[in-house]
């Protein structure tokens, strides 16, 4: 949601630490079906569910990699997936102006 993507995932060491975390959640060994998130409404899903709720996330990830890498970027499998441009959640910018206000003072700290 916008609190977690406006003052958790703006850090490039937490996005490349979920993004490792995702890849170890929906790699080979990741055969659930169902995701059952800290506010309990559980429901059906599976790895690619997981990857497609955290995409916008992914795809930073990806790109702080290939900028810290440069040309000789290949990305690992788990960021191909959401390489291609993600679509943000329709937050409305006031609704998240007061979210972005905190995290920029945050980052000023």
């Amino acid at each position: 949601g916008p609190v977690c993507a406006t003052l958790v995932y703006t850090a490039k060491p937490v996005r490349r630490a979920l993004a490792a975390w995702i890849a170890d959640v929906t790699g080979p060994l990741g055969g659930f079906d169902t995701i059952v998130p800290a506010h309990f409404a559980a429901g059906r899903g599976g790895p690619a569910q997981v990857r497609r709720a955290f995409a916008p996330v992914l795809q930073e990830a990806a790109e702080d990699e290939a900028g810290a890498l440069g040309r000789k970027y290949r990305p690992r499998p788990i960021l191909l997936a959401a390489a291609a441009p993600v679509e943000r959640p329709p937050y409305r910018e006031e609704d998240v102006k007061l979210l972005r206000d905190l995290s920029s003072a945050l980052r000023g700290l």
